[in-house]
């Protein structure tokens, strides 16, 4: 017993000591202690989350007990050899204790061993334990106390987003309200659009017939005038012919009058002469008078002509009108299916924000349990300090390994910019070498000229013989290509005549399919009507059905209070002859008053049947009334939609018939056209026979030219071996590069076998990633392999220039044979050799723009390259602060749906409580449950906002969320 107690005596002092130096340390703790005496090494590592403090001593305990132990069996051991003790204690709750142990043989060596020292080293080695593990708590401590303000901070934040999204949502709203009077306007602005258009082709179709009538008056009086002016020239014919005869008739009666009424007297002479006069007055005056009256009709029709013509301007207007008219409803319509797809969205919008604030709510109760499991972590986690030292130290290790390796990456980094040095003066020698085949080529240019020179006096001369001949052929060839023209044309106007009448014949049919659709659709209207009228009818009948149920619902009423007035009055009655017969019994009460009471009861209880029974019936009648209605309204739309299609079939009809015109007109033309093209066809074959003959000389005049031909083409073949030679050596140039090419891809693959062998060494190094050295490091690796890759690039590029040098020098190949075959037949033989020179000219220039373009295009790349790493990182904090703002409104807009729902919900219960006045007596609950009901959802709303406001939020966002559930709360 005694040995006990001194045990459990030794227990809890060696707890309070535990204790003590837990408030006293605060410093940084040590992952090691030194055991003094027996030479052991403890290597402590910190417990698992889920271990109690209080286990943790008791592990510790357990761990002293087995040093105990152990040093008492070395008391007891009086052995000859000595032992060197080295391990380390691993405290982990969830593996046990495990002791590791490592023991050195030592020769025969003798040393005291004291009591007192021992027990002074132990307790030594339990006070550098405890205080150990109180460091490791301290520090983690510590880290949870910044995971938390890193939590509140975090909540802060999405205090605020959600406040700003309860904005918008109030400005969505707003702009909601604003669209939906847009939409009301634009469309009172439609229908009054619709009702201008209807007014418009009203008016329309009167100035139609209106100008139909006018033009038939004008047709008719136009025939008129054209009567009256044939009879004018007649008359004025007639009136020549007069003057002629009365002259003819005046020389034979001068001569008659000398001759044969000599003796007559000068009176008969003035009386002729008077009455003549006369006559030619009357016919100058009726003629003046019908040069009078044409003179008016011309104005006439002139002033008709003008009136047709501001006719037609008007047409013409009021049609641009339509077009316009037409245009702004289709902007309307389009507007107006924007409108309606944006309201979409943002019911689609405001969905998801509502499923979001859902999700937030559910994640806010989760953030309060995981800062209640954090607390608790606390804790525990303050005893995983100890492991994290230990592995700090097998880092360090591991990063002076690290920076062995990044030295020997460093100097393979230099020695592939030495090759790549190198590969730059390689490609300066190459510059140089081009640059001497250049001068070369310079040579060749000079000798080219010479040579030009000399051809083109050749040249003058063909060229003199060649336009002549091709004049004549030229005209051949027009002449050939015109009728083949024309013969095309012909038939193209030929199928254009069939199409158009079958076009014609088509716009037939379907103008009787739509007279035929607009008779079926008049019928379907009059069948609509009639069925509009008969339900009319019924709906009338069951309205007068219904009035009079409310009049004897009424008349019920009043029949059910008279006779409460009746039994009130009875009751009193009864009251007062009760009091008189206090002192007897019952027994004196007149039976008659019971048999009423009774029989009044019974009224009474048949009467409210009745009454609920035409309750039901009239409500049962409304809810047909209302069917009728829906009906009804259907029935309209329908009509007004055989309306508007009345009016487009009406619309297309008159189009149809316009096109039928336009295409008579087109075929008028066409069947002119064909007559002017004959008379063209009979002028040019007139040509042809000119030509043939003139082509018969032509032929005489070539066969001299070609013997001439004959002497020069010997002089053009030694030319052509002059620049065989040339082409040999230029082979001998290329074929020089691309050896070099092929040295460079050597060099290439050996850089990419050092690659390989880096990559190797990267995955040694993969296992501690987590230093920030190392990933310098691989930043460095990738920014090297993008300039490999840049290299790779470059060597695609020049092998894409070898490929098309290639493709060249077989086009030149090809252009040589062609070359021989045209050189043989002798035509324009000193032309191809110029074009060819300039050729290779511009190719060579071509390949040296390609190499600068190569060259500048690498420091393009290069800048491009950095500006994207930029950008990349600009875009994801743009991304995190969107994230956050899209959190917080999806917050706001679920607390906003969970009060429509929780007000929607109260509505339905007061409307069922309503329609379910009856059922109420019966479900009443009792005060005190109410009571007891209503005090605990109190409680717990207070709890809610005591939370709320002892959150302290920093951020201006999460305070006005926070302000949100609490107003949300108090309402």
């Amino acid at each position: 017993m005694r040995e006990k107690k001194s045990n459990s005596q030794k227990r809890k002092k060696k707890e309070e000591n535990a204790e003590e130096v837990c408030e006293k340390t605060n410093d940084e703790a040590t992952s090691e202690c030194s055991l003094s005496g027996s030479g052991g090494t403890v290597g402590v590592y910190g417990g698992d989350s889920n271990m109690s403090p209080r286990d943790e001593r008791e592990k510790l305990n357990k761990c002293a007990s087995m040093y105990e132990k152990e040093d008492e069996s070395e008391e007891a051991a009086e052995g000859e050899m000595r032992y060197e003790e080295t391990g380390y204690v691993d405290f982990s709750p969830r593996q046990g204790i495990t002791v590791e142990r490592t023991s050195k043989v030592f020769p025969n060596v003798e040393r005291p061993r004291e009591e007192g020292r021992e027990k002074d080293r132990k307790n030594n080695r339990m006070d550098m334990l405890r205080g150990i593990l109180c460091d490791q708590l301290r520090k983690k401590k510590g880290i949870l106390d910044e995971k938390l303000r890193v939590r509140a901070q975090e909540k802060s934040k999405l205090e605020d987003e959600v406040t700003k999204a309860g904005l918008e949502l109030a400005r969505v709203n707003k702009e909601n309200e604003m669209l939906e009077k847009k939409e009301k306007k634009l469309i009172n602005s439609l229908r009054s659009i619709k009702l201008g258009k209807s007014n418009h082709i009203r008016e329309n179709n009167e100035l139609r017939n209106s100008y139909n009538n006018e033009m038939v008056n004008m047709k008719r009086e136009l025939n008129y005038y054209a009567e009256i002016y044939n009879k004018l020239n007649n008359n004025l014919l007639e009136l020549n012919n007069l003057k002629k005869y009365y002259e003819a008739i005046s020389s034979s009666s001068k001569i008659s009058e000398n001759v044969a009424l000599a003796n007559e007297g000068n009176k008969w002479r003035e009386i002729k002469i008077n009455k003549k006069e006369n006559i030619l007055i009357k016919m100058n005056y009726e003629l003046n008078e019908l040069k009078n009256d044409i003179d008016i009709k011309k104005d006439m029709c002139k002033n008709e002509e003008r009136e047709l013509q501001n006719l037609e301007r008007l047409i013409g207007d009021e049609k641009n009108e339509l077009l316009s008219l037409k245009k702004e409803n289709n902007n309307l319509g389009k507007i107006l299916n924007d409108s309606v797809q944006k309201m979409r969205k943002r019911d689609e919008a405001i969905h998801e924000i509502n499923n979001k604030l859902e999700e937030l709510k559910s994640n806010i109760n989760d953030i309060e349990k995981s800062n209640e499991q954090m607390e608790r972590e606390s804790t525990f986690e303050r005893e995983k300090k100890g492991k994290l030292l230990m592995e700090m130290r097998i880092l360090k290790r591991d990063l002076h390994r690290v920076i062995q390796s990044k030295e020997g990456l460093e100097k393979d980094v230099q020695e592939t910019k030495a090759y790549n040095k190198s590969i730059t003066i390689d490609i300066e020698n190459e510059k140089k070498k081009l640059e001497e085949i250049l001068d070369k080529i310079r040579h060749i240019n000079k000798d080219v000229r010479n040579r030009e020179n000399k051809i083109k006096e050749l040249k003058n001369e063909i060229n003199k013989n060649i336009d002549r001949i091709i004049g004549l052929y030229t005209e051949e060839i027009k002449i050939s290509h015109f009728s083949s023209k024309i013969k095309s044309d012909l038939a193209c106007i030929k199928e254009s005549i069939a199409k158009k009448e079958n076009e014609i014949e088509n716009y037939k049919n379907g103008i009787i399919r739509i007279k035929i659709q607009q008779i079926l659709e008049n019928t379907k209207i009059e069948n609509m009507e009639k069925k509009r009228n008969t339900i009319n009818d019924e709906f009338n009948e069951k309205n007068n059905v219904l009035t009079m149920y409310d009049t004897i619902i009424k008349k019920n009423h009043h029949l059910i209070e008279n006779k409460q007035v009746e039994v009130d009055r009875l009751n009193e009655e009864l009251d007062k002859k009760n009091k008189k017969n206090c002192d007897s019994n019952n027994h004196g009460i007149p039976v008659t008053l019971e048999i009423k009471i009774k029989k009044l009861n019974k009224n009474i209880s048949e009467i409210l049947n009745q009454s609920r029974v035409l309750e039901k019936e009239w409500f049962l009648k409304q809810s047909e009334l209302i069917k009728i209605q829906n009906e009804n309204n259907k029935i309209n739309e329908d009509i007004l939609k055989g309306n508007d299609i009345c009016l487009i079939l009406g619309q297309k009809k008159c189009e149809l018939e316009e096109k039928c015109s336009h295409l008579q007109n087109e075929a008028k033309k066409l069947n002119k056209n064909i007559g002017y093209i004959r008379l063209q066809l009979e002028r040019f074959e007139t040509k042809n026979k000119d030509t043939m003959n003139k082509i018969s000389k032509m032929e005489n005049d070539l066969l001299k030219w070609n013997e001439h031909v004959h002497v020069k083409n010997e002089e053009y073949k030694m030319k052509k071996e002059n620049l065989k030679i040339d082409i040999d050596k230029l082979k001998g140039e290329k074929e020089k590069h691309q050896q070099d090419l092929l040295d460079c891809e050597n060099k290439i693959l050996i850089l990419e076998n050092k690659i390989v062998e880096k990559k190797k060494l990267q995955g040694i190094v993969k296992e501690y990633t987590e230093n920030k050295d190392i990933i310098q490091l691989k930043k460095k690796i990738q920014l090297k392999k993008g300039i490999i890759e840049n290299i790779k690039k470059q060597q695609n590029v020049i092998l894409s220039n070898i490929k098309l040098a290639l493709n060249k020098r077989n086009d030149l190949d090809n252009k040589k044979e062609l070359f021989q075959k045209n050189y043989q037949s002798g035509i324009n033989v000193s032309f191809k050799i110029e074009h060819e020179i300039s050729l290779i000219k511009k190719n060579v220039k071509a390949t040296k723009g390609k190499r600068e373009m190569v060259n500048g295009h690498l420091c393009e790349l290069t800048k491009e390259y950095d500006n994207l790493l930029k950008q990349m990182k600009d875009q994801r904090d743009y991304c995190l602060s969107l994230n956050r703002d899209y959190l917080t409104f999806d917050g706001i807009v679920k607390i906003l749906n969970f009060e429509k729902k929780h007000r929607f919900q109260e509505l339905l219960k007061f409307q069922n409580a309503v329609k379910n006045v009856h059922t109420l007596d019966i479900s009443k609950m009792s005060y005190d449950q109410v009571r007891k009901s209503c005090s605990t959802v109190k409680k717990r709303l207070s709890a809610i906002k005591n939370k709320l406001e002892r959150f302290g939020a920093k951020n201006e966002a999460y305070s006005q969320f926070i302000s949100v559930l609490l107003e949300w709360l108090a309402n």
